[in-house]
């Protein structure tokens, strides 16, 4: 997912002058797609390299105390999902037009 959202990034704007409201959104909303998809994966490897070496109990132990770390890259991923479908709402709007973007 991180891949298709600096993919959006790198495509052109929806309209041919990048400093429009719309490419600035669709630029915005890929963006901070981006981010969130980079922190969900980094966050995601941080608590695996943590938890690798513990044994069965200590692990179980961890992840019974700190749960809220476990949900939340699930949750930003579910953030960027949504920011992804907002940007390519816009593209599609800039792209075709009012009539395909409603």
């Amino acid at each position: 997912l991180l891949t298709v959202a600096i993919a959006m990034m790198q495509a052109d704007a929806p309209q041919e002058n990048p400093t429009r409201m719309l490419s600035q959104w669709y630029l915005y909303f890929s963006l901070t797609s981006s981010i969130f998809c980079l922190q969900s994966t980094l966050r995601s490897v941080m608590l695996m390299i943590y938890v690798e070496p513990l044994d069965a109990q200590a692990s179980f132990m961890f992840i019974c105390q700190y749960l809220d770390y476990f949900g939340e890259p699930a949750v930003v991923m579910m953030i960027a999902c949504a920011n992804m479908l907002s940007a390519l709402i816009i593209w599609v709007f800039g792209v075709y037009g009012r009539g395909a973007g409603l």
